[in-house]
């Protein structure tokens, strides 16, 4: 199972290329489901989610960012699967921006080029956390909170 997801993560591109893209998504959905029915049988009755995390996304130049947004609203949206996306959400307002700018605001009336991010975004998105900014002082801090509790073992 995570041989499966694991070729479709590293190459989509082929991957889709080998169906249709409502295939690869009813493939995804078959593995996601067999997921949650492994964890059911070792969590009796309990309702089992996939969590999948996907991180850096600033890291990616901002074309590919984007691309990974749109994989995984149109292939990874099934039931019980949820997808924690984590980034700097203004890179990607900004990359949707130069990408969508001008068939957007043409189409929708939008009256300034930074709100078709925000729109395009807001599309994909639908619970949206906003961490204030650390500084120094408080990474310090949470460090030094950090090394003044024991660590456990390990055996």
């Amino acid at each position: 199972m995570s041989e499966s997801v694991g070729s479709f993560v590293d190459a989509p591109r082929s991957a889709a290329a080998l169906g249709t893209l409502a295939e690869v998504r009813d493939q995804l959905g078959r593995i996601m489901r067999q997921a949650q029915r492994r964890g059911r049988r070792i969590a009796k009755h309990a309702k089992r989610r996939v969590v999948i995390f996907v991180d850096d996304l600033e890291r990616c130049p901002a074309d590919k960012a984007l691309d990974m947004c749109e994989v995984v609203s149109q292939l990874l949206g099934h039931e019980n699967v949820v997808t924690v996306l984590v980034a700097d959400l203004d890179l990607l307002e900004t990359a949707a921006t130069a990408r969508y700018r001008l068939a957007e605001a043409s189409a929708s009336g939008v009256s300034t080029s930074s709100e078709v991010g925000q729109k395009y975004l807001h599309k994909l998105i639908q619970l949206r956390f906003n961490l204030p900014p650390l500084d120094r002082e408080t990474i310090a801090t949470a460090l030094a909170l950090a090394s003044s509790h024991p660590q456990p073992t390990r055996s």
